[in-house]
């Protein structure tokens, strides 16, 4: 069942804040956030993201998303997902490595022998087999019935999930499961991420360091990055000052409802009580949006990930 204001919204364009939705209207959105939390509140955005912009590829011949695809973007956008819920977990979704051949993959399909994984394996075979029936229904003008019984069967899938043994297993560490299989004519090793270096500790700290950060530039000056800083409390507070996390919700609900907001009544929204010297609609339309396209996206999420998982422990989506 569709909630209210999710079908249809009785205006085109939007030129009051008294019309903005109710659901926003009605919302209130913590501050003080931890870097944790923040972690959290960008993962579920770009997830959104990630699913609206797929789905643009699918979309009926009107250029709307289906009613199935509306309602489950509304759901995660609007929803407040269980602080450990799988949702905010990041394996690098579809691109664990991003030279990952597929002759390695299927090594790894093949080389597993625990009979738990062995059983996840073939329910993802189930729900992936559906899901491609599903895209091959898309590309016609029938009905989607494969889309919505994927839907049905995820759904059953993630609920169920922490009730079979291979659950505590999923998230582990794949050279568990892959001692004892090698043999000399088919085997797998090489790096799977980032380069492999060897340190002669027999330097000084100092000169190793050194060595290290002018290797380090090098290698992000060849692939075109920038030198990366760890996020810190005062990206959280930039976050929370331009309420990126506002903004970002008001316009995709608007871009999945096919609903035009203008510009001054989101501003007049958010900084109701702006002083003089502060221009709400200017730092909308120059400073807050493009804080929105640097901070939700997946790398991101990876980075801050990563800083989390150094910083508190691999489980830090527990605390």
């Amino acid at each position: 069942m569709l909630y209210p204001e999710r079908k249809t919204y009785m205006k085109q364009r939007i030129t009051s804040v008294k019309d903005l939705p109710d659901w926003f209207k009605n919302k209130t959105y913590a501050t003080n956030l931890n870097i944790i939390d923040w972690f959290r509140e960008i993962r579920k955005r770009q997830k959104v993201l990630d699913l609206y912009e797929f789905g643009k590829k699918y979309r009926d011949s009107t250029g709307k998303n289906s009613e199935e695809s509306r309602e489950t973007l509304l759901s995660l956008l609007l929803a407040t997902p269980r602080p450990d819920s799988l949702i905010y977990s990041v394996s690098q979704n579809n691109r664990p490595v991003y030279d990952l051949t597929a002759s390695e993959a299927l090594y790894f399909r093949s080389a597993i022998r625990d009979d738990d994984l062995l059983q996840l394996g073939k329910k993802y075979d189930e729900l992936m087999s559906l899901w491609h029936k599903a895209l091959d229904e898309m590309g016609t003008d029938d009905p989607t019935s494969f889309f919505g019984e994927y839907e049905h069967q995820i759904a059953i899938f993630f609920e169920k999930f922490d009730e079979n043994s291979y659950a505590k297993k999923f998230d582990e560490p794949i050279e568990k499961f892959l001692e004892d299989i090698g043999n000399p004519y088919l085997s797998y090793g090489r790096p799977l991420n980032g380069s492999p270096i060897t340190v002669d500790t027999q330097y000084d700290d100092e000169t190793i360091i050194t060595h290290f950060k002018n290797w380090l530039a090098e290698i992000r000056r060849n692939e075109g990055e920038r030198i990366r800083r760890p996020f810190t409390q005062k990206d959280l507070d930039d976050w929370e000052l331009y309420k990126i996390r506002q903004i970002f919700d008001l316009e995709m609900w608007a871009s999945i409802m096919h609903v035009k907001i203008n510009d001054k009544v989101i501003a007049d929204s958010l900084w109701p009580y702006a002083p003089d010297n502060f221009s709400p609609i200017d730092v909308l339309r120059t400073t807050a949006r493009k804080k929105i396209k640097d901070v939700f996206n997946f790398n991101v999420v990876v980075r801050l990930y990563g800083q989390l998982s150094l910083e508190f422990g691999e489980n830090f989506l527990a605390q």
